[in-house]
């Protein structure tokens, strides 16, 4: 008889995970991160990051993105 053991993957439904959090977990699973100041102070103000999580893979995805541009409206 096989045993299999399954790591359950715990509901990341309305749960709040810090930027601590989210940075050691890049640099355990990529290791060691060189960055220069310059490219740690870099403006992002047009950036902003975008998460998306595959429901089947339960893989979690943060890339840059462009962020919208919100346009005054004019009132009359």
């Amino acid at each position: 008889m096989t045993e299999e053991t399954t790591e359950a993957t715990p509901d990341l439904n309305n749960i709040n995970i810090s930027i601590e959090q989210i940075c050691a977990s890049i640099i355990n699973k990529f290791g060691k991160v060189d960055l220069t100041v310059a490219e740690l102070v870099q403006d992002f103000s047009s950036k902003s990051i975008a998460v998306n999580q595959d429901p089947e893979t339960q893989v979690i995805t943060f890339e840059l993105a462009d962020a919208p541009v919100f346009e005054p409206t004019e009132t009359e």
